[in-house]
């Protein structure tokens, strides 16, 4: 795997471990979204609960407008 900052890492490593302790299903690192327009958005993390259900997580220092806006649309498409 490889990381876009240490944030990242350490929070991967958390989600890793929180797995092998069976506090979820599994997870996953960098999953692509399809948005409207043809935008795409990569999620840092997604975990799989033990319930099925699913979290998306970023590992972000700071929010870029960038981010705002994909975030936004993704709520909006998969209402989360």
């Amino acid at each position: 795997m490889s990381f876009d900052s240490g944030k990242e890492a350490v929070d991967a490593r958390t989600f890793i471990l929180a797995v092998k302790a069976k506090q979820y299903i599994a997870y996953l690192h960098h999953v692509r979204f399809p948005l409207q327009g043809g935008i795409v958005y990569e999620a840092d993390h997604v975990i799989i609960n033990n319930d099925l259900s699913i979290s998306v997580y970023d590992s972000k220092g700071f929010r870029t407008k960038e981010y705002i806006l994909k975030k936004k649309l993704f709520r909006e498409k998969y209402n989360r």
